[in-house]
């Protein structure tokens, strides 16, 4: 009988260490999942894209040739770590005694905004606005409005010029109609919005025309500030 004892508790201690044997690479890999796990979310978190926002000023000083659609196109290049832009301002500076006369658009890549497009030309004006000069900003998202139609926002009538340079933030005039025939209502479309999703690195254009003779007009300066995501930082 105690031979039988024996060797029932040698097989018992052998299917034990049996069984351990098997739970050890189980317990291990298991092990190993989590910390590769871990590792994946660690790097994840480093390798995510941060946002970031670039701004930039360019002195031009140019003027713009009076009553010639060819106008006059400035040409710059961009530098930033961002490589998808998700929101755009641009800053604009124009010197001249009729505003109405103005054409600008900016382009890049597969983007394109029109900033100014005869601002406050209607069935009622054929010329626009007869304003001396801009300093603004455009935004898609200024509570300002339409800068096509900014009289009626400062003063409630179109025929009121205003004192001085437009100042302030506006929305881009955005009407793609061609300058000669463009009026208050037509539909926009060429926001700002329009650059989103592009790589902002590379060369920008800022064209500005003057439509009518006889008011001279100059481009002082221009910027963008860019917001964006930068590439993926990989540790």
């Amino acid at each position: 009988m105690n031979n039988q004892f024996v060797t029932k508790k040698r097989n018992m201690n052998q299917s034990t260490k049996r069984n351990r044997s098997r739970q050890a690479p189980t317990a291990l890999s298991s092990l190993l999942k989590s910390c590769l796990t871990l590792t994946a979310l660690a790097w994840g978190l480093a390798a995510s894209a941060q946002t970031f926002t670039t701004t930039t000023n360019f002195t031009v000083e140019a003027m713009v040739p009076d009553s010639d659609a060819s106008g006059l196109a400035s040409v710059q290049t961009v530098s930033t770590p961002i490589t998808k832009l998700t929101d755009l301002k641009v800053s604009l500076k124009l010197s001249g005694t009729w505003s109405g006369d103005l054409y600008c658009f900016l382009t890049h890549g597969t983007g394109h905004s029109v900033l100014l497009n005869r601002v406050g030309r209607c069935s009622a004006s054929d010329l626009g606005y007869n304003d001396a000069g801009l300093d603004v900003t455009f935004d898609d998202a200024a509570t300002n409005g339409d800068i096509h139609v900014y009289r009626l926002q400062l003063s409630s009538s179109q025929g009121t010029p205003i004192p001085g340079a437009l100042t302030n933030a506006w929305a881009p005039d955005a009407r793609v109609a061609y300058p000669t025939d463009v009026l208050d209502t037509d539909a926009r479309s060429a926001f700002l919005g329009s650059f989103n999703g592009v790589d902002p690195n590379g060369e920008w254009v800022l064209f500005v025309a003057d439509m009518e003779a006889g008011d001279i007009h100059m481009l002082e300066s221009w910027g963008l500030e860019i917001t964006g995501d930068t590439a993926p930082i990989v540790p």
